[in-house]
Protein backbone atom coordinates (compact mmCIF):
# COMPACT_ATOMS: atom_id res chain seq x y z
CA UNK A 1 0.00 0.00 0.00
CA UNK A 2 1.36 3.06 -1.35
CA UNK A 3 0.73 6.73 0.88
CA UNK A 4 -0.72 8.04 -2.63
CA UNK A 5 -3.72 5.12 -1.59
CA UNK A 6 -4.00 5.06 2.04
CA UNK A 7 -6.50 7.85 2.83
CA UNK A 8 -8.67 6.10 -0.46
CA UNK A 9 -8.48 3.26 1.34
CA UNK A 10 -9.44 4.34 4.55
CA UNK A 11 -12.30 6.29 3.38
CA UNK A 12 -13.61 3.51 1.46
CA UNK A 13 -13.18 1.05 4.68
CA UNK A 14 -15.57 4.21 6.53
CA UNK A 15 -17.81 4.40 3.85
CA UNK A 16 -18.44 0.83 4.01
CA UNK A 17 -19.00 1.17 7.66
CA UNK A 18 -21.22 3.50 7.54
CA UNK A 19 -23.44 1.58 4.89
CA UNK A 20 -23.23 -1.15 6.76
CA UNK A 21 -24.51 -0.03 10.06
CA UNK A 22 -27.03 1.84 8.21
CA UNK A 23 -28.23 -1.32 6.09
CA UNK A 24 -28.15 -3.56 9.26
CA UNK A 25 -29.00 -1.69 12.13
CA UNK A 26 -31.65 0.79 10.73
CA UNK A 27 -33.17 0.01 7.49
CA UNK A 28 -33.92 -3.87 7.66
CA UNK A 29 -33.99 -6.14 11.05
CA UNK A 30 -30.74 -7.19 12.38
CA UNK A 31 -32.01 -10.91 12.22
CA UNK A 32 -31.95 -11.05 8.63
CA UNK A 33 -28.33 -10.42 8.77
CA UNK A 34 -27.96 -13.38 11.36
CA UNK A 35 -30.31 -15.16 8.37
CA UNK A 36 -27.91 -14.27 6.11
CA UNK A 37 -24.39 -14.97 7.57
CA UNK A 38 -25.71 -18.48 8.73
CA UNK A 39 -27.35 -19.61 5.28
CA UNK A 40 -23.75 -18.04 3.43
CA UNK A 41 -21.94 -20.01 5.32
CA UNK A 42 -23.17 -23.32 4.47
CA UNK A 43 -23.84 -22.63 0.88
CA UNK A 44 -19.85 -21.76 0.86
CA UNK A 45 -19.03 -25.13 3.08
CA UNK A 46 -21.59 -26.94 0.86
CA UNK A 47 -20.11 -25.56 -2.05
CA UNK A 48 -16.53 -26.46 -0.88
CA UNK A 49 -16.66 -29.75 0.76
CA UNK A 50 -14.55 -31.79 -1.16
CA UNK A 51 -11.74 -28.89 -0.77
CA UNK A 52 -10.50 -28.83 2.71
CA UNK A 53 -7.89 -26.08 2.09
CA UNK A 54 -10.84 -24.30 1.54
CA UNK A 55 -12.60 -25.19 4.82
CA UNK A 56 -9.27 -24.25 6.92
CA UNK A 57 -10.15 -20.99 9.17
CA UNK A 58 -7.70 -18.27 7.79
CA UNK A 59 -7.98 -14.90 6.10
CA UNK A 60 -8.08 -16.22 2.35
CA UNK A 61 -11.13 -18.37 3.20
CA UNK A 62 -12.81 -15.36 5.05
CA UNK A 63 -12.41 -13.49 2.30
CA UNK A 64 -14.32 -16.23 -0.35
CA UNK A 65 -16.42 -17.34 1.58
CA UNK A 66 -17.60 -13.02 2.57
CA UNK A 67 -19.57 -12.74 -1.30
CA UNK A 68 -21.65 -16.10 -0.23
CA UNK A 69 -22.90 -14.30 2.88
CA UNK A 70 -23.20 -10.55 1.59
CA UNK A 71 -25.26 -12.14 -1.75
CA UNK A 72 -27.40 -14.49 0.47
CA UNK A 73 -27.90 -11.64 2.85
CA UNK A 74 -29.11 -9.52 -0.22
CA UNK A 75 -31.25 -12.04 -1.55
CA UNK A 76 -33.39 -12.69 1.69
CA UNK A 77 -34.03 -8.39 1.44
CA UNK A 78 -34.93 -8.38 -1.43
CA UNK A 79 -37.46 -11.61 -1.03
CA UNK A 80 -38.55 -10.13 2.43
CA UNK A 81 -39.28 -6.83 0.77
CA UNK A 82 -41.19 -8.08 -2.14
CA UNK A 83 -43.51 -10.40 -0.26
CA UNK A 84 -45.64 -8.92 2.50
CA UNK A 85 -46.52 -12.41 3.53
CA UNK A 86 -43.55 -13.64 4.29
CA UNK A 87 -43.19 -10.15 6.77
CA UNK A 88 -46.01 -10.97 8.29
CA UNK A 89 -45.06 -14.88 8.72
CA UNK A 90 -41.61 -13.85 10.23
CA UNK A 91 -43.25 -11.53 12.40
CA UNK A 92 -45.45 -13.85 13.91
CA UNK A 93 -42.74 -16.50 14.35
CA UNK A 94 -40.57 -14.29 16.22
CA UNK A 95 -43.02 -12.55 18.14
CA UNK A 96 -45.45 -15.46 19.89
CA UNK A 97 -47.26 -13.75 22.48
CA UNK A 98 -48.17 -10.65 20.33
CA UNK A 99 -51.64 -9.59 20.56
CA UNK A 100 -54.00 -7.49 18.27
CA UNK A 101 -55.40 -5.24 19.66
CA UNK A 102 -58.46 -4.06 18.38
CA UNK A 103 -59.57 -0.48 18.44
CA UNK A 104 -62.90 1.94 18.36
CA UNK A 105 -63.19 5.26 16.11
CA UNK A 106 -65.23 7.79 18.69
CA UNK A 107 -65.87 10.31 17.12
CA UNK A 108 -67.33 13.62 19.32
CA UNK A 109 -69.76 16.50 18.06
CA UNK A 110 -67.81 19.56 19.48
CA UNK A 111 -69.95 22.08 17.27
Amino acid sequence: MDKRSFPKDIAGYILFAVMSFFFVFIWNPFHLVVYGFLIGIVIYVTFNIRQAEKLKLNRDNLKRGFPYIILTYLFIIVIFSLSPYLRVKEFQLTHPNYQIAQGEAVFSDSG
